[in-house]
């Protein structure tokens, strides 16, 4: 299995924004020692994704293995997953706060 950067790269410009958003919060709340119950998902996303949260889970467990099963209805990522995850997020921070560096520099 490749984990370099252009691997990475690839696996996110195929998620869809739903699935972009559960690895985010995959970065906040999951680890590979701790897990996610599907209802603490679809309760932190906003209702427009309820529809799409279950069969972007199954993909994400099945076709893209950044997601496994732990328990019944609980998830967990794995080790790519987790870079996945952190690359998403590394993306989202970036998007926010890109203007926050100019400020900073214009009143210093």
């Amino acid at each position: 299995m490749h984990k370099d950067s252009s691997y990475i790269e690839e696996i996110k410009s195929n998620l869809s924004e739903c699935k972009r958003r559960i690895m985010y919060l995959g970065k906040e709340d999951i680890s590979p020692h701790k897990n996610i119950r599907k209802e603490t998902i679809k309760k932190r996303f906003p209702r427009k994704y309820s529809k799409e949260i279950d069969n972007a889970l199954t993909t994400l467990i099945n076709q893209k293995r950044l997601i496994r099963l732990y328990r019944n209805n609980n998830y967990a990522l794995n080790a790519l997953g987790l870079k996945v995850a952190q690359s998403v997020k590394k993306d989202y921070f970036d998007e926010m706060y890109s203007d926050l560096s100019r400020i900073i520099m214009i009143n210093p």
